[in-house]
Parts: C-alpha cells; structure tokens; sequence
C-alpha cells in the first residue's frame, strides 16, 4: 500500500514547493497591504484578499492531485514492472538488445 509508505523525497520537495508559493503569496500580500495604506489607495483591497486566497487554494489543490497521481502511478507499476522493462536490472549478464552481428 503506498499511501502508507511515499516516496518521500517527492512529497517532502511537493510539501516544500507548495509551502513556499503560500509562504510568498502572503508576502506579497503583505507588501500590498501596507503600500495601499501609506499610499492611501485602498480601492482595490477587497480584491486582492480574493486574488490572494484564490492563489492559496489554486496551489494547494495542484500539489494534491499531482501527490494523488503519482501515488497511483505508483501503485499501478509494480517493481517486477519496472524490473522486467529496464535492461540494467535484468539479472543475465548479457545484454542482447544492444549487440552487434558482425
């Protein structure tokens, strides 16, 4: 079962890559908030929560279902399969794709 046991150096980088495009989202939100009110320009404040929020769930989702499908890519290729397809884990010591007649 590989929801138990992840790759977890794709969900650790997906963790951190989702947690840094929040992290700076809010950041720059911030840098918005207080130029709007130093500048007095406050119109489009409403809007920008919005934009900001809409960011956050839009990145949130994308690293769910990219996380979801690559557990199931996963778990429809099992190891025999991946053994069985790639050459250098065959277990003879010939390599008969690659020789040559003549």
């Amino acid at each position: 079962m590989m929801w138990a046991v992840p790759d977890s150096k794709r969900l650790i980088k997906g963790i951190v890559i989702a947690a840094a495009v929040v992290l700076l989202v809010i950041y720059f939100h911030s840098e918005y908030l207080r130029w709007a009110e130093l500048s007095g320009n406050t119109t489009y404040l409403s809007i920008s929560y919005i934009i900001k929020n809409l960011i956050i769930l839009i990145s949130l989702i994308i690293s769910l279902i990219l996380f979801v499908l690559y557990v199931l890519i996963i778990e429809a290729i099992s190891p025999g399969d991946i053994q069985a397809s790639i050459p250098f884990f065959s277990k003879s010591k010939s390599i008969s794709i690659y020789s040559f007649n003549g």
